[in-house]
């Protein structure tokens, strides 16, 4: 059976304690980004384009057809 060479850990912190650290950093971000937009309405699609699909104050788009 053959075997494989031994795979060495890199130095320093370990590969688990390292996705660790880098989840708690996103999660960190990401309540800090949430904080942020509290009381911040978060706009739509439908707050964006009328109801042919045109963005709304573009009035320089051709609206006769293709």
């Amino acid at each position: 059976m053959a075997t494989t060479p031994e795979q060495t850990q890199p130095t320093g912190a370990e590969p688990d304690d390292e996705v660790a650290l880098l989840c708690e950093e996103l999660l960190r971000k990401s309540r800090k980004i949430a904080a942020s937009l509290e009381g911040h309405r978060i706009l739509t699609d439908d707050d964006l384009y009328d109801e042919n699909g045109l963005p709304f104050g573009n009035d320089d788009v051709s609206q006769t057809g293709i």
